[in-house]
This record gives C-alpha cells, sequence and structure tokens, in this order.
C-alpha cells in the first residue's frame, strides 16, 4: 500500500473497525523506517524516532494539535513539523477542532543525516529540513524543498514507548494543559477527565523509534522512556 494511502481519510478514518491506532501507526511508523527517506536536493535523511497523534471521532487525542490538511502534508506548530495525515470535518476557525473532527499527523523527532550524524528533537529536526528558503525566487535551486521519497534503509529493530511530554509528571501542569485544550481548541465540544487524559492519552505508545546507539545525548531518550514504562505497575 503507498504511504499517500495509509495516510489517507479513507484509510484512518475507518481505524478501529479491523485495526487498532497503535497496529496502524506501528505499520506507517515501520515503512517510513525502512523504505522511506526525506530528500533535500541529493542529501537523504533517514528517520529514527517518530510519534503519532490522530484525533476522531472514535478515537479522542485532544493532545493533536488541530489543522486542516491533506494527506502527506507538512504542518508546522510549536513543537516542531509533522508529516500529516487528512483531515475531515475541520470548523472555519484556525486552531480549533470539535468532537466530529478527523485530523492528525506525525512528528519526527529524531533523523539520520546524510554524514551519519544523528539529530535529536522535534525543534532540531524541523531546523535541520526546513533552515533556509529563498523569500524572493522560489526557483532557486539553492535552497531545497525536503520531500519524502522511496529509499531502503536496513532496519530491522523498532520499538515503541509513550509519547513525550514534559508536562505529564506534574499533576498541575496536566490540570492545566487540559483545560486549556478543552475550551480552546474543542470549545466545550469533548469532554475529557483528568485521569482519561493523564492515564490514557498521554501514556499510549504511540512513539516508534529506531533501536540503537542514537540517543545516548538526548534528555528525551526514547529507550529510558521505554524501560520507565516496562517498570510501571499494571
Amino acid at each position: 500500500m503507498e504511504l499517500n494511502e495509509l495516510l489517507s481519510i479513507d484509510y484512518v478514518g475507518k481505524l478501529g473497525e479491523k485495526e487498532t491506532y497503535e497496529d496502524h501507526f506501528k505499520k506507517v511508523a515501520q515503512e517510513l523506517f525502512q523504505n522511506y527517506c526525506i530528500c533535500k536536493g541529493d542529501k537523504y535523511f533517514q528517520f529514527l524516532e517518530l510519534e503519532f497523534y490522530l484525533h476522531t471521532p472514535a478515537h479522542s487525542d485532544v493532545i493533536t494539535y488541530p489543522r486542516k490538511t491533506n494527506a502527506g502534508d507538512w504542518f508546522f506548530h510549536m513543537s516542531g513539523v509533522d508529516l500529516c495525515f487528512d483531515s475531515q470535518n475541520m470548523p472555519e476557525e484556525k486552531g480549533t477542532a470539535s468532537a466530529q473532527s478527523c485530523f492528525g499527523g506525525i512528528l519526527i523527532r529524531s533523523l539520520l543525516t546524510p554524514d551519519n550524524k544523528v539529530v535529536n528533537g522535534p525543534m532540531k529536526c524541523c531546523e535541520c529540513l526546513f533552515d533556509q528558503f529563498s523569500a524572493l525566487d522560489p526557483k532557486n535551486k539553492a535552497f531545497l524543498y525536503p520531500v519524502i521519497t522511496p529509499r531502503k534503509c536496513e532496519v530491522t529493530n523498532i520499538s515503541s514507548c509513550p509519547r513525550y511530554f514534559s508536562f505529564k509528571d506534574d499533576a498541575t501542569k496536566c490540570e492545566n494543559k487540559l483545560n486549556d485544550i478543552l475550551v480552546k481548541r474543542f470549545k466545550g465540544s469533548v469532554e475529557c477527565t483528568e485521569k482519561e487524559f493523564k492515564d490514557q492519552q498521554l501514556e499510549k505508545k504511540y512513539r516508534f523509534f529506531v533501536e540503537g546507539d542514537y540517543y545516548k545525548n538526548y534528555s528525551a531518550n526514547p529507550i529510558k522512556a521505554l524501560k520507565a514504562s516496562e517498570s510501571k505497575p499494571q
């Protein structure tokens, strides 16, 4: 199946019927890790770490940034850049959503550069890929636009862990974050308790990464996050 099909509303809108969201995210992550790179001119950047966000009527994930996008769009936000799923039933007001909205994307968290240097962190990945463009000459080949392109990568060991949120272990910050999201993004159209938000949505293992010595100096080390999640009582 082509990548744009896996990101399409025809596919993600039916998740939960025959395939779980986590299984689908794992499938897409494997596809990106093993069969695609980001091409910028003649340079190829390999995916190392990806984080999935998707809100649908059947899958409330309120932490996801609302957006009106097509499958495969780049979407910039306060945390970095996403490769997007199709969106559907979005309100006219930018940055808002409803219980019936479908939207989301894949946050790029770590990359391997053409000279085998590791880029850790979503903002650093965004800066690495979209560092400079011409404001006057869009055809200037000195400034290259990143495009996802098929390319085989020797990746075998892939793991997953809970997504990274700096506020997750602070009860007050969690409460304030949730209240802010429900009021400003969803305008009261979605209900979510603090327990559902913290114990379910924030703990979902929607963060996928290539195993290896890529994260040793990374404050949001996914290997440590995986070990921490496995040590928690079920």
